[in-house]
């Protein structure tokens, strides 16, 4: 599990470093380079899970509320993670040749597409419900930043600002959801809540608030 945190940390990490850099071929080069890499060593993990090894689940003391800072690897999320390794490396690699001319500095946008790909890997294998909504606004927020770009386009500003609200009454109802199942389950770790006793009624509800904090993003 650590070598698919450290995947995580990776691309972050040399996502801030290109920051100050004003050569775009240079700043996109390193900055693919940080997800080549750290997509290459959270794979390691993925498909040893997707090969019938199990790994246990990482779970770390905070002083936060609701349980611990908590994260496992097992089928289902191995399985989702796939295509993210796949695509988010390969989009890097075609943005470097993209990008290669454009006149602004590039910087910021690489570094929000590095936390964009670690947010979503790491969405995958919190097994806290507060983890899983702060990595879920770190993913919704770094998608905000590249979704405005072109932001001296109005249509682009306007286009940014839909999809922050949108994603934010996303959030709204993930924040509800998640709060019930903690005061049922007493705790915010997905284990106690997946023991959980639910009546019917807030099933439903649930199932409601799952839906349009999903289907929103």
């Amino acid at each position: 599990m650590e070598l698919f945190i450290l995947g995580c940390v990776i691309p972050v990490v040399l996502g801030l470093g290109v920051l100050p850099i004003r050569r775009a071929k240079t700043a996109s080069w390193i900055a693919a380079l940080g997800v080549w890499l750290g997509c290459g060593l959270a794979a390691v993990p993925v498909i040893s899970v997707l090969t019938g090894r199990a790994l246990p689940l990482r779970q770390i003391a905070w002083n936060m509320p609701g349980g611990s800072f908590s994260f496992g690897l097992d089928g289902l999320s191995a399985f989702f993670c796939l295509p993210i390794l796949l695509v988010a490396p390969l989009a890097a690699l075609y943005g470097c040749a993209y990008l290669a001319h454009e006149k602004k500095p590039l910087g910021p946008a690489l570094f929000f597409y590095n936390v964009l790909t670690a947010s979503m890997l790491l969405l995958l294998v919190a097994r806290n419900g507060l983890l899983f909504l702060i990595v879920w606004e770190l993913m919704a927020v770094s998608s905000f930043f590249l979704v405005v770009f072109d932001d001296e386009k109005p249509h682009v500003r306007q286009a940014g600002w839909t999809y922050l609200v949108a994603t934010h009454i996303g959030t709204a109802a993930l924040l509800v959801l998640f709060a019930l199942l903690g005061k049922e389950a007493g705790s915010l770790d997905f284990e106690a809540m997946a023991q959980a006793g639910l009546s019917p009624t807030l099933a439903s509800v649930l199932f409601v608030l799952a839906v349009i904090g999903f289907g929103q993003k």
